[in-house]
């Protein structure tokens, strides 16, 4: 029960933060980079400075990335574990739990690692600034 108290909170504040659902240039690493048999590009994007929460389309809806667009080229020259910064919108919660669409299976998931659904507009590589090593 205070799961669900939490979890409608949080639709609350995400509703209040993302009123358009849009957003821009936020980053993340990719974790999973795959074609499906519509040749369509999907990704997962484990958000930059979050423990554990996911960015992805989804195949079984057909949100892919069309192969003829810059975001899947830019996608041509990337892989898993590069630092990536992303533009798009989260879809729209149709069973009315998130606000934005989360798709894991169980409650927890849902809190403990998250998995939006979204559709990427753009996705660029990008490359963080590392601390410099003064050891030596």
């Amino acid at each position: 029960m205070k799961l669900t108290n939490i979890r409608k909170q949080r639709k609350s504040e995400l509703k209040k933060l993302f009123k358009n659902r849009k957003v821009s240039n936020w980053k993340g690493k990719i974790t999973s980079l795959t074609t499906g048999s519509d040749q369509n590009a999907y990704v997962k994007i484990k958000l930059h400075g979050s423990r554990n929460i996911t960015i992805e389309n989804n195949s079984l809806y057909g949100e892919g990335i069309l192969g003829n667009t810059k975001t899947y080229s830019n996608l041509t020259e990337l892989e898993i574990g590069d630092f990536v910064n992303f533009s798009g919108r989260f879809m729209y919660d149709y069973e009315n739990k998130d606000y934005l669409d989360e798709w894991s299976s169980t409650e927890y998931g849902s809190m403990d690692e998250p998995e939006f659904r979204f559709i990427f507009k753009s996705i660029n590589q990008y490359n963080p600034i590392e601390k410099s090593d003064d050891s030596d």
